[in-house]
């Protein structure tokens, strides 16, 4: 039994979701061409490993533990071992900061990165806006249509926003139907004027629903903050 597997059986190791991002990290993150060649049996070879596990630990590690003890006890060398810890490990902080539902950016990305931005725009003595978008009447459509057409909503504006972002703009999803957008050297005008032409994109669109059919495009509001005239 390897060390890693000792590490995430301990207590704190608990949160599935973190142990399932590293595990698909260390299958993505492995360059050695030897284990691609492999990888067609993968399934079959994870089980067996899984059975002997089970026996030795009296009870069952699980999928995702079985399979990156498996991996690591694959691959003997360890600066390798490390370099695909670390490369799972990135990949899980990565992870954190997207939102699950959409692929955009989430909040926690946005608060790491609103001071630097606006220390940077400080620097160059550029305007910086920030934008939020919410989808109106977005309530009443999940009444309306179901949770699930109030997703695929979600993901249709997502694909939306990002066709509309103009050069060097970055979105994300603040939470619920709200959208946040980063506008590096757009001031209060120019930042007006981009987010129009994304809710211009959004308010035209007609919304897919999973039966495939349509619902009426969503509404939009926006909201705007500038730096330096909003604050310091």
């Amino acid at each position: 039994m390897s060390d890693l597997l000792r590490e995430l059986h301990e207590p704190q190791a608990e949160d599935q979701d973190v142990l399932k991002s590293l595990a698909e990290a260390f299958l993505m993150a492995s360059d050695d061409k030897a284990w691609g060649d492999a990888t067609e049996g993968l399934a079959e070879k994870v089980r067996v490993h899984r059975d002997r596990l089970t026996k030795l630990l009296e009870r069952d590690p699980g999928e995702v533990v079985a399979s990156l003890d498996f991996l690591t006890n694959e691959i003997k060398d360890p600066r390798r071992i490390l370099r695909l810890r670390n490369a799972a490990l990135a990949q899980a902080a990565r992870l954190a900061l997207l939102d699950n539902l959409t692929g955009l950016h989430n909040l926690m990305y946005l608060e790491m990165v609103l001071p630097g931005r606006i220390e940077r725009a400080r620097e160059a003595r550029q305007a910086l806006t920030l934008a939020m978008l919410d989808l109106h009447g977005f309530g009443a459509f999940n009444k309306k249509y179901g949770h699930m057409a109030g997703n695929q909503a979600l993901i249709h504006g997502t694909k939306l926003i990002r066709a509309a972002l103009p050069p060097g703009a970055v979105a994300g999803r603040f939470g619920g139907d709200e959208f946040w957008v980063l506008l590096p050297g757009h001031n209060r005008p120019a930042g007006r004027k981009a987010m129009e032409v994304l809710s211009k994109s959004l308010n035209g669109s007609p919304v897919p629903l999973p039966d495939g059919s349509q619902a009426p495009a969503l509404g939009t509001g926006i909201g705007l903050a500038t730096f330096p005239g909003d604050g310091k």
